[in-house]
């Protein structure tokens, strides 16, 4: 991560951040900020969001 410009990234955090304020579904917000993550960070090849709720009534996780 030697190359990684860290004096940027509040920068493109705030463009992402505007670019997720239109209304869109769970599913597509979800993808952006996954794709988001693989675009962001140098050698990432894939990103993935761990959900859970209700853990202690359902024991339930999604990813």
């Amino acid at each position: 991560m030697d190359d990684f410009d860290h004096a940027s990234l509040g920068a493109i955090m705030a463009e992402l951040a505007r670019s997720w304020t239109a209304p869109t579904d769970v599913d597509h917000t979800l993808h952006a900020v996954t794709q988001a993550a693989v675009d962001l960070i140098p050698g990432a090849d894939s990103a993935d969001i761990l959900l859970s709720w209700l853990i202690s009534l359902v024991r339930e996780f999604r990813t």
